[in-house]
């Protein structure tokens, strides 16, 4: 199981150079406001992948 606390980021998150990242609390606020581990995830605009890696951590399906 992976713990994930806000002072260990992932390090998949420092590789290549993304001038416009998001910041993965942001992604891992709204999956765990707002969502269900039963529900998909459409991300047309992959860019660094911060919305997909945090929605497959959550349980969610990703395309």
């Amino acid at each position: 199981m992976l713990l994930l606390t806000p002072n260990s980021p992932l390090k998949i998150y420092s590789l290549g150079f993304q001038p416009a990242k998001s910041i993965p609390e942001i992604s891992r606020w709204f999956l765990h406001k707002y969502g269900t581990r039963s529900f998909t995830i459409l991300e047309p605009f992959a860019g660094s992948g911060t919305t997909i890696l945090e929605s497959l951590l959550y349980g969610a399906s990703v395309y």
